[in-house]
Parts: C-alpha cells; sequence; structure tokens
C-alpha cells in the first residue's frame, strides 16, 4: 500500500501541476480593494498606483461576504504563486509577496549602484530599516542580506494581506497573525550547520561514504547552491479518500555573492532525481531561486518506516536539457555527473 501512495501521489502531483499551470486567472469574485478609515469606514480604491507603501497602509482586500470569502480560498489556492500576485495586483494591491518581489528588486538595485562596500553598507542599513517592520532579518548570520516574509498559519494569507496585514470579510476587519520568524523552510535552509559540499571528495572516493547527510552549502565563485531535506507531518488526498502520514521534503535555495554578503538569487531553477536516480530529473521551473516540494509521501503506520536513498541535485545551469518553462513539475536531461548528491536517510511512523 506504501508503495501504491508513493507512485500514485508522484503521478499525482505532475498531473495537478500541470492543470495548475492551464489554470486562468479570470474568474467572478465578489471582492474589492478598500482603504479603511480612521473611524472603521470602508472606501473603494479609485487609482491603481502603488509607488508609495504609505499608501498602501490603509488597502484591504473586502469579500461581501463570509461564504464568497471561502468560495475565494478555494479558487485562490488552486492559482499558482505567479496568478496569485497577479490577480490582486491588477487592482492596485501590493499583497505582503508581492511586496517582498520589489524589496528583492529594490535590494539589487541598491548592490548594482553602490560605487563602494561603506556605500554599500549605509545603503543597505536604509534599506532594512525601511522594510524590517514588514519582513525578517537573518540577525544570526549577518552576511544573509535577503528579508525573508513571516512566519504564518497559513502560508497563502500572504498572497492575501497587505502590510497591514487585515483582511475584511463582510464588515469585519480580520487580523492576520504573524510571527516575528522565518518561515521555517527558510529557517531550515539558513541552518549554520549545513555541511559545505566536498567536490573532491565525492568525485575522488568510491561508494557514499562522503556524501553529505540530507542536505548540503555549495559554493561555486560568486554563486552559492543550498539543498536541505526534512520531514513533516501531513495528509495525502486520494478520490475521496484522505491518509495521515509523513511527507519528505526537498528545500532548494540559490544565493548570489553581493559585496561583504549573500542575496537570493531569483534567476536560478532546480532540478533533482530522488531513489533511483536516472538521466532525468524532476525539473521546478520559474523558482525564482528558491523552491520547496514533497518528493515523498508515507502513509502513517504503527511501526517505523525507513526513508533513504541518493538524491542527486542540478540547477538549470547544471542541467543538460531544462523541462518546460510552463508545466510545473516538468521533467530534465540530466547528468549525474553534473549533480550535488546527499544521502537521504530518515525514519517515520
Amino acid at each position: 500500500m506504501k508503495k501504491i501512495l508513493l507512485l500514485t501521489l508522484a503521478v499525482v502531483l505532475l498531473a495537478a501541476c500541470q492543470k495548475e499551470e492551464e489554470s486562468s486567472v479570470a474568474g467572478t469574485y465578489s471582492f474589492r480593494v478598500v482603504s479603511i478609515g480612521e473611524h472603521g469606514e470602508f472606501t473603494p480604491l479609485t487609482r491603481t498606483s502603488h509607488s508609495d507603501l504609505s499608501d498602501q497602509n490603509q488597502l484591504s482586500l473586502q469579500f461581501s461576504s463570509v461564504d464568497e470569502y471561502q468560495k475565494f480560498l478555494s479558487n485562490f489556492s488552486s492559482l499558482n504563486s505567479e496568478e496569485r500576485i497577479k490577480l490582486t495586483d491588477g487592482l492596485g494591491f501590493v499583497s505582503l509577496e508581492k511586496l517582498f518581489i520589489l524589496a528583492d528588486e529594490e535590494l539589487e538595485q541598491i548592490g548594482e549602484t553602490a560605487v563602494s562596500e561603506a556605500d554599500f553598507r549605509s545603503k543597505y542599513d536604509q534599506y532594512k530599516n525601511k522594510y524590517s517592520q514588514y519582513f525578517i532579518f537573518n540577525d544570526e548570520d549577518l552576511t544573509d542580506l535577503s528579508p525573508y516574509i513571516p512566519e504564518c498559519g497559513n502560508d497563502i494569507d500572504a498572497f492575501l494581506v497587505g502590510i497591514n496585514q487585515t483582511v475584511v470579510v463582510g464588515n469585519e476587519v480580520r487580523k492576520i497573525s504573524f510571527s516575528r520568524q522565518m518561515r521555517e523552510e527558510d529557517r531550515l535552509l539558513s541552518d549554520k550547520n549545513l555541511p559545505e559540499y566536498n567536490a573532491g571528495a565525492v568525485l575522488t572516493r568510491a561508494g557514499d561514504s562522503d556524501l553529505p547527510l540530507n542536505g548540503f552549502t555549495v559554493t561555486v565563485g560568486s554563486k552559492k547552491t543550498i539543498f536541505k531535506a526534512s520531514t513533516k507531518k501531513g495528509t495525502l488526498t486520494l478520490g475521496n479518500t484522505t491518509y495521515n502520514g509523513t511527507g519528505l521534503w526537498f528545500h532548494f535555495e540559490a544565493r548570489k555573492k553581493m559585496w561583504y554578503g549573500w542575496k537570493s538569487d531569483p534567476a536560478r531553477d532546480f532540478a533533482f532525481s530522488f531513489a533511483p536516480a536516472g538521466a532525468s530529473g524532476v525539473y521546478l521551473p520559474k523558482s525564482k531561486g528558491k523552491a520547496d516540494y514533497r518528493a515523498r509521501f508515507i502513509q502513517e503506520s504503527p511501526t517505523l518506516t525507513p526513508i533513504s536513498g541518493i538524491v542527486y541535485v542540478w540547477t538549470d545551469q547544471t542541467v543538460d536539457v531544462p523541462g518546460s518553462d510552463h508545466v510545473y513539475p516538468s521533467f530534465a536531461v540530466c547528468d549525474n555527473n553534473k549533480a550535488y548528491k546527499a544521502k537521504i536517510s530518515f525514519v517515520v511512523n
């Protein structure tokens, strides 16, 4: 049964994601963007400019009723990230996810225009002060320059709220709670204890004894690739049946050098192959430098179940033939000799 679930999951994920890429943002939703006045009055937004963050401080999405809100959430959840942002951005509304993209672009510009490290540090301090009320910065690693979206009970909420972190349902203003820490996947990828990948040892020694366990960081010149595997309790629905169990998650991030530190590299995509490895890899297009993927699902069991194998990791720069940009996930032609490898070993029940 477990093997059937693993195979079925792979097929379902690919089919579902293909359907997702074909979905249209178009739809009829009873919602609008409103400005919340100091006395709680709602004024519909009549302009689409969002150049000034202060203009966004009072803006929220308003849904006509609880039923319309739930209907919207159901449809919104089926969209990919780009479609979600497009749906709200077209109304002149800057969601937290959209602001994150704008902040990343601003950091890129700061890095490109700074004329010295001192100039960069000065501009970066201003940048950090500007965005620290909305995002999390990694104060444990000052070479990590990128901001992070704060953790929330449901990651989809960051696409629904603006900088005031509210949504209006009927005439009720609902505050969405965000913590003051990174999301779990960001914390995993920021782990200082991740081993540095030793390409020389992997290539020159037989066997898998020198492979890193469950993750690595590899630095080549001004580029850095980070991989981390984790397990997480969850559910899998097939037809009308929902299974409880544990997911094996693969987390990927690309960074690039910027002055004295590193920032996320949104130009990178990823591919991987896991147990068994072959000439094709699961390709994750439009990753924008970061991806999280549930590679396996193990049904809940009273006995312990081992998960083990070798994962092969590529970026778009090392795959031989990238997969489709229009299907998520797709398959890429990959050379195992160009891959970074890691041993995967967990025990779940």
